[in-house]
Order: structure tokens, then C-alpha cells, then sequence
């Protein structure tokens, strides 16, 4: 099955509310989808009393609709799934896909569609394989898609056994390395994997990063990913190389992590800066829609976030969407 056609975008966050400026850019953009996360699955360590410990997997992180869901777009609901889960129980598939059908008819979304992400790998392929071949029955064959996300690593792995997949232009570099300049995306790091997608046995699309991050470091330990954390407030933060920052004080911010409240900096940290301008944007576009044929029909932008993409023009996140051919 092929992927589909036209402007969508992802929406990762724990709650469903939009701004005047989210909803502009849908209608100016004319986005016909939303990739919508709609719940982590990880392992947690459950203790009951009298019972042996062990790590269940469990939704963390809900989506939460704070306002109707009154747009025309279509929804593809996304279930990110830590790998570790998929050996941990064997009804994993059967779980999810019941629980994906519940919260979309509590909250009145019409769905025709389920997106699967998953970090695997060589170790988990067999076990994740057989969660969405799982799903996929579950889902009906020929009455409802089964996607999945597609990292870069994983162009060394057989594809997995789904309709179509969405290739993750972003997060290409190892963020937990200080040394790493930028982490969300490197034109080096895709080139290095872009011949593999001539031969790739799966439809593709492609999502493209329109955001930045910030990344704490202790010495050369990574600590967190900062939210909503001011690198120009000079009393805070003084510049001490390219997009790397000192902390001049203690204070205290938060992470995109809802687990972890009041985070604490200190004197002497340092924050590394990670943006990715269009054109770096574009030149891997064009990169990989001329290796792989119709890549171009379908464009994801992730995501929808009013602080993201308004570091962006309204002509640069046109030519992101717009075909290179």
C-alpha cells in the first residue's frame, strides 16, 4: 500500500490544545493530516505486596484533549513503544490496538490508520516483527494501514512487515555526546545512509525536523533535553563556543520529560544548542527524493508547535513542504 499524498504534520504532546498561530499554520499550509501521539508504552517495575517483582508494560504520558477535536484533517493515532517492552509480554499487540480504538471512540476521532514507533533493533527485530504482524491482524488486512517509523539504522535491517513506512529525517546524531554539533540533523550522517533507500523494500515518506533543543551537559555527561529554557538570558547563560553555552548560575527549569520536575542547573554546566536552519532542511530533501522516487508526495513536518516553527518563515516551511523535483 502507498503512503498517502499531501501536507501532514505530527503533534507530541501531552496535552490537545491549539494556538490561533497552530491552527493558521494547518489552513495556510493546507495539511490534510496529524500524526497524533497519542501514548508511550514503557516498562515499569511493578511490586505488589507479596508478589516478586517485575516490568510490566504500561501507557505513560496520555494525550489529555483540553478542547474538541473539530478540525477537517485527517488523525493517524501514533503509539510509541520502547523496545524492551515487546519480550516483556506476549499480548502486547492485542493491548495497544484495543486501547488505540478505545481512546479514539471516547474522544470522537474517526481513525483508518495506526502508526507504530519503535526504536528496535537487531536484538528486538524478531519480537517487534511479531507485534505488528500481530496489530496488523488485529487491525483488519485491507480494512485499516499499519505504519511504522523507519531510523536510519535501521536501512541495515530487513523492513518491517507493514504497509508503508515513515523514514525519521531527525534525531540523526548521538545527542548524549557533547562532542556531537548538532543532533536533531547532519547532511553527512544521512548522505552516509541515503543510497540504501534505492533498494529499500517498503513505501516510504519522509518526516522532516522543524525544531530545536537544547541539551544539558555535567562535565561531558548528558543530563536532560531542556524545555522552555531562556540560552539569551545573560544572567543565566554566557556563549563559550559555537551553539554551546555556560551556566552562570544555579537555578532551576524544566525537561521535555514529564517524570522529571524542577530539574536543577548549576554553575559551570554547559548547554549545547541544536537548530536546523531550512536550507539544511531542504538540501537533505533533495538529497533523498532524488534517491528514492515519490518521496515528494507526502511531507511530514515535525512537528506542530507554535515555539518551533515560528523560528521559521512562512516561504521556508512552503518549500519544505513544496516537491524539489
Amino acid at each position: 500500500m502507498a503512503p498517502h499524498s499531501g501536507n501532514a504534520v505530527y503533534y507530541w504532546r501531552t496535552t490537545w490544545q491549539l494556538s490561533e498561530k497552530e491552527r493558521d499554520f494547518l489552513k495556510r499550509n493546507s495539511v490534510q493530516r496529524i500524526y497524533l501521539r497519542l501514548f508511550d508504552v514503557t516498562n515499569i517495575y511493578e511490586d505488589n505486596e507479596g508478589v516478586e517483582g517485575r516490568l510490566v508494560p504500561t501507557p505513560q504520558a496520555t494525550l489529555h484533549f483540553n478542547e474538541p477535536y473539530d478540525l477537517t484533517c485527517e488523525v493517524v493515532p501514533v503509539v510509541y513503544i520502547t523496545d524492551d517492552c515487546l519480550l516483556a509480554d506476549s499480548m502486547l499487540a492485542e493491548k495497544v490496538v484495543t486501547r488505540v480504538a478505545q481512546f479514539c471512540e471516547t474522544n470522537d476521532l474517526l481513525w483508518n490508520e495506526l502508526q507504530i514507533d519503535c526504536d528496535w533493533r537487531k536484538s528486538t527485530r524478531n519480537a517487534y516483527f511479531s507485534f505488528l504482524e500481530k496489530a496488523r491482524n488485529m487491525l483488519g488486512v485491507g480494512k485499516r494501514t499499519l505504519s511504522a517509523t523507519i531510523r536510519l539504522h535501521q536501512f541495515s535491517q530487513p523492513a518491517p512487515p507493514v504497509d508503508y513506512g515513515v523514514l525519521m529525517c531527525y534525531n540523526t546524531g548521538d545527542l548524549t555526546d557533547k562532542k556531537t554539533l548538532n543532533a536533531i540533523l547532519s547532511v553527512r550522517e544521512v548522505r552516509s545512509y541515503s543510497e540504501k533507500l534505492k533498494d529499500y523494500p517498503l513505501p516510504l515518506t519522509v518526516a522532516y525536523p522543524v525544531f530545536s533543543w537544547k541539551r544539558l551537559f555535567r562535565g561531558e555527561n548528558f543530563v536532560a533535553l531542556l524545555r522552555d529554557t531562556d540560552i539569551d538570558d545573560t544572567t543565566s547563560f554566557s556563549k563559550c563556543g559555537e551553539g554551546l553555552y555556560k551556566v552562570n548560575r544555579s537555578f532551576s527549569t524544566v525537561t521535555p520529560d514529564p517524570s522529571i520536575f524542577g530539574l536543577q542547573l548549576f554553575p559551570g554546566d554547559t548547554v549545547r544548542y541544536d537548530f536546523v536552519p531550512a536550507d539544511t532542511v531542504l538540501l537533505v530533501k533533495q538529497l533523498l527524493e532524488t534517491q528514492y522516487a515519490g518521496l515528494h508526495k507526502q511531507v511530514i513536518i515535525y512537528s506542530l508547535n507554535e515555539r518551533d516553527f515560528s523560528k521559521y518563515t512562512q516561504n521556508e516551511i512552503e518549500s519544505i513542504y513544496a516537491s524539489c523535483k
